[in-house]
């Protein structure tokens, strides 16, 4: 995966198992099967927080990442069988995932959000 950090300052926490990315702030965390989201055309997936602070999909009050995903790609295989005219058939098979392509543009995270996670270190 290609990472991005867009500006400065802190930015959200984020883990990669295969195709499974995870990304967390504070003690919010939003899951994301790549694979899943791969479609036949390049995707971009918005993560913003809400106004209290949950991680969402989407556009909302304030950007955490965008995630692009390029698209499928497919190639041609022979089948075995041939047509009535003896010539090969073929059959479009979708490549696999390749994980490397995915980037991910991380957006430092709003004063609203640091703020909150001050005031919790203060009272633990």
């Amino acid at each position: 995966m290609i990472i991005n950090e867009l500006n400065t300052g802190e930015k959200a926490d984020y883990s990669l198992n295969g195709n499974f990315l995870v990304l967390s702030v504070l003690d919010k965390s939003i899951g994301l099967d790549l694979e899943v989201m791969q479609d036949d055309e390049k995707k971009t997936v918005d993560i913003c927080t809400n106004k209290t602070g949950n991680l969402v999909e989407g556009i909302d009050k304030w950007y955490v990442a965008n995630i692009t995903i390029p698209a499928a790609e497919y190639e041609m295989q022979g089948t075995g069988e041939v047509d009535e005219d003896g010539k090969t058939v073929y059959e479009k098979v979708k490549k696999p995932f390749n994980v490397d392509e995915v980037v991910l543009d991380l957006w430092a995270l709003p004063n609203y959000i640091l703020k909150q996670n001050q005031k919790e270190e203060v009272i633990n």
